[in-house]
């Protein structure tokens, strides 16, 4: 549950941040369709973060702990990335 809600509050002020201080201009019309195009870039990410950590933790597990931080750190590079470029290219204008 702490997931579920701490994921809920992080979109919302990430959404918040992005509309009124990273770009300004929106793509799209409509507010509504705006945040479930971001709430959908951010759930690819979460996807995205929870697979790779995964692999790392099947392809690394001979090596204690070092794969939980190593997989996280990987994983929280590419979701970072594909979250900004996929909004920035998606929904927001430059």
């Amino acid at each position: 549950i702490s997931n579920i809600i701490s994921f809920i509050l992080g979109l919302i002020v990430n959404y918040t941040l992005s509309k009124f201080w990273i770009f300004k201009l929106s793509k799209v019309n409509s507010n509504v369709i705006e945040f479930l195009g971001f709430t959908c870039i951010g759930l690819v990410g979460l996807i995205l973060t929870i697979i790779v950590t995964k692999l790392f933790a099947l392809l690394m597990s001979d090596f204690t702990n070092i794969y939980q931080i190593t997989g996280k750190i990987v994983s929280t590079a590419m979701a970072f990335f594909w979250n900004f470029f996929a909004r920035k290219y998606l929904l927001f204008k430059k």
